[in-house]
C-alpha cells in the first residue's frame, strides 16, 4: 500500500491507497486461500510488500477467517514477468541437496569414520535447510 498525497486544503494524515498490482494480488490470494482453507468468507488484510530481495517479491499479510481468527502469513514469489517459473523449484532442489549433504557429513563424524569439528558443525546445519525448505513449500 502506498499513501495518497495530502490535499492542500486538508491537513489530515494520508490514507493508504492500494495499487492495481496489490489489489490483483490481494484478490488472487483470497481466492487461493478460500479454496485451500474451505472458508468462503476468508479475507486478506494488511497486504504489505517487504523490502529486500532482488530476485523475489516478499509480502506479509493476514488471512482473516470467518470466525475472525487471524493467521499471519508470508508470500515469497518470483518477480512478475521474469519468465522463471521453475525458479522456486530449483531453489527447493538445491536446499534438499545441501540438506542431504549436511546429513552425510554429520554421519561421517558421528560414525567415528572421520572425527572432525568441521563435519559436526556442517552436519548440524541440516535442520536449517529443512526449515528453509518447509518455508519455501508453504509449511509453517
Amino acid at each position: 500500500m502506498r499513501e495518497s498525497p495530502p490535499s492542500s486544503s486538508d491537513e489530515k494524515p494520508a490514507l493508504p491507497v492500494a495499487s492495481d498490482h496489490e489489489e490483483t494480488l490481494n484478490g488472487r490470494l483470497e481466492a487461493l486461500l478460500r479454496a485451500d482453507r474451505n472458508d468462503a468468507a476468508l479475507r486478506v488484510e494488511n497486504l504489505c510488500r517487504l523490502t529486500g530481495g532482488a530476485s523475489r517479491e516478499t509480502w506479509s499479510f493476514d488471512a482473516v477467517h470467518a470466525d475472525q481468527a487471524r493467521l499471519g502469513l508470508i508470500l515469497r514469489r518470483d518477480l512478475p514477468g521474469t519468465g522463471n517459473p521453475g525458479g522456486m523449484a530449483r531453489e527447493a532442489a538445491a536446499l534438499e541437496r545441501w540438506g542431504l549433504g549436511c546429513i552425510g557429513m554429520a554421519r561421517r563424524h558421528l560414525s567415528g569414520a572421520v572425527r572432525s569439528v568441521e563435519l559436526a558443525a556442517i552436519g548440524r546445519r541440516a535442520c536449517e535447510q529443512e526449515w528453509d525448505l518447509l518455508k519455501l513449500i508453504g509449511g509453517s
